[in-house]
C-alpha cells in the first residue's frame, strides 16, 4: 500500500520568521520586568513612560532612516489610516493599556492577558474573514492559553493579581495587539517593516503628547538610574522587539506570529524570578513547557485553515 505524503513542514523563510518573533520574545520578556521595576521603585507613570519609550524608539529610527532614504520614506495618502491604525492603537492605547495593566497587576498576569491576542485573531479569522485556523492552530491556541494560565497559577485565586480594572486594561491589551499585527502585515505589502514603525512610532508619539504635554515629563524622577531604564525600554523593549515582530510577520500570518509570541510569558516568568523575586511553584514549570509544545506544534505543522461554514 502507497502511504500518503508526509505532513508539510514550514520551509526556511518561516523559520526565519518565528526566530525573529523568538527573539522579540527574549526582548519583551526582559522589558517588562525593567518596567515593573521602573513603575514600581521610580516616580513615573504608565502614560510617561508609554509616551518617552514611543518617542525615543521614533527619534533614533527617524535619526538612522531619514539620512539615508529621504523622500523614499514618503508614504501614499491612501495608506496613512491603516498606519495610524498602527501608530494610535499598536503604540498609543496598546503600550498605555500594557502598562497600566503591569501597574494594577504583576508582570505574568499582565503577560497572560495580552497573550490572549490568538484567541482574538482565530475569531477575527473565522467569524470576519470566514476561514478557521486549521486544526493543529487551533489545539495550539488551547496549549498556549493553558500554559499561560497554569505558568501564572490561574488555579490560586489568592496568587493571581486580578481585579476588574487590571483585567480591563488586559483585554484591551490583547485586542490592540492583535489589530496591530493585522494592521502592520497589510502595511507590509506596501512598505518595509522599518518603515511601517517609522509611521507607528511617529503617529503613536504625536498623539501620546497631545494627550500628554511635553511639559508633564518633567514629573518623571530626574535620576540616571530612572532615565538609563527608560531608555532601555525604548530601545531595547520597544525599537528592537518591534522590529524584529514586524519583519517576522513577512513571513509568518498573523495567528501563527502572535502564538509564536506566547514565549515572552514563559521568558519574563523567568526573568521576573531572577531579577524581582517572584517565585514559582513546580506547576510553572509545567506551564512553560505547555507553551513550548505550542510553539512547536504550529512551528513544525502548519496546515492549510478550514474554510468557515
Amino acid at each position: 500500500m502507497q502511504e500518503g505524503p508526509p505532513p508539510r513542514r514550514p520551509d526556511r523563510p518561516a523559520w526565519r520568521g518565528a526566530a525573529l518573533i523568538l527573539s522579540a520574545d527574549l526582548c519583551w520578556g526582559v522589558s517588562s520586568s525593567l518596567a515593573k521595576l521602573l513603575l514600581n521603585r521610580s516616580a513615573v507613570t504608565p502614560a510617561a513612560l508609554t509616551a518617552l519609550r514611543v518617542t525615543i524608539a521614533f527619534l533614533v529610527l527617524l535619526s538612522i532612516l531619514g539620512p539615508r532614504r529621504g523622500r523614499r520614506l514618503e508614504a501614499r495618502s491612501e495608506d496613512l489610516p491603516l498606519l495610524s491604525v498602527v501608530g494610535l492603537v499598536g503604540f498609543a492605547a496598546n503600550s498605555y493599556c500594557y502598562y497600566t495593566t503591569l501597574s494594577l497587576t504583576n508582570v505574568a498576569t499582565a503577560i497572560l492577558l495580552i497573550y490572549l491576542a490568538p484567541i482574538f485573531l482565530a475569531l477575527y479569522e473565522g467569524l470576519v474573514l470566514r476561514r478557521w485556523p486549521a486544526p493543529s492552530t487551533l489545539a495550539a491556541i488551547a496549549l498556549a492559553v493553558g500554559g499561560c494560565f497554569v505558568l501564572v497559577r490561574g488555579y490560586d485565586p489568592g496568587t493571581l493579581r486580578l481585579n476588574l480594572a487590571g483585567l480591563g486594561f488586559g483585554l484591551t491589551t490583547a485586542g490592540a495587539f492583535a489589530t496591530y499585527t493585522v494592521a502592520s502585515q497589510r502595511m507590509l505589502r506596501a512598505y518595509d517593516s522599518w518603515t511601517v514603525l517609522l509611521y507607528g512610532f511617529g503617529i503613536g508619539s504625536a498623539a501620546w503628547w497631545v494627550l500628554f504635554p511635553l511639559w508633564a515629563s518633567a514629573g518623571v524622577e530626574n535620576s540616571a538610574r530612572t532615565w538609563s531604564l527608560i531608555v532601555a525600554i525604548a530601545l531595547g523593549g520597544t525599537l528592537l522587539p518591534h522590529g524584529l515582530f514586524v519583519r517576522g510577520l513577512t513571513y509568518l500570518p498573523p495567528t501563527h506570529a502572535t502564538l509564536l509570541s506566547t514565549m515572552e510569558p514563559v521568558i519574563a516568568a523567568g526573568v521576573a524570578y531572577l531579577v524581582l523575586g517572584e517565585t514559582m511553584a513546580p506547576a510553572q514549570y509545567a506551564g512553560g513547557l505547555l507553551v513550548l509544545a505550542a510553539v512547536l506544534l504550529v512551528q513544525l505543522r502548519p496546515e492549510v485553515p478550514a474554510e468557515a461554514g
